[in-house]
């Protein structure tokens, strides 16, 4: 073998230890490109049943998400109930919702109610819709 096939192969060898360093450090691998990252949009309303149950002083929405790992996905909702999840990795995340009904005032709640539950699968945006009625489970529309 000559000098020249020598450092061919000493390059190649170098080339790809260098993807493989890249990719265990969290980095992508040379001509790879890295996962796309989604936002999750729920938007939430409470609606009245006739003749139904009401809750007194009122009550906030919970929305939360939950990972295959059991990790949990918590934001704060906008003005309009709206909570929006961003930076998601594509996978399959549980969409978990409740009524947090306020004690007095909205500043002290009670335990969640009306929960439910859907599993989502994530692999871009989407917009998903919970529809809360007091003592009723929760309704998900995903979209």
């Amino acid at each position: 073998m000559g000098l020249r096939q020598i450092f061919a192969v000493v390059a190649v060898l170098a080339t790809g230890c260098a993807g493989a360093e890249g990719a265990a450090n969290g980095q992508p691998a040379p001509g790879t490109t890295s996962s796309t990252v989604a936002t999750v949009t729920v938007t939430t309303e409470q609606r009245h049943s006739p003749r139904g149950p009401v809750f007194t002083e009122g009550a906030l929405p919970q929305v939360e998400l939950v990972d295959a790992a059991g990790h949990r996905y918590t934001v704060d909702p906008d003005s309009h109930d709206t909570f929006t999840f961003s930076g998601l990795e594509p996978g399959t995340y549980r969409l978990e919702g409740a009524l947090r009904p306020c004690d007095g005032n909205c500043g002290y709640l009670d335990p969640p109610t009306g929960k439910c539950q859907e599993m989502l699968t994530v692999d871009g945006d989407r917009e998903v819709h919970v529809t809360f009625i007091a003592k009723k489970p929760c309704r998900v529309d995903s979209r």
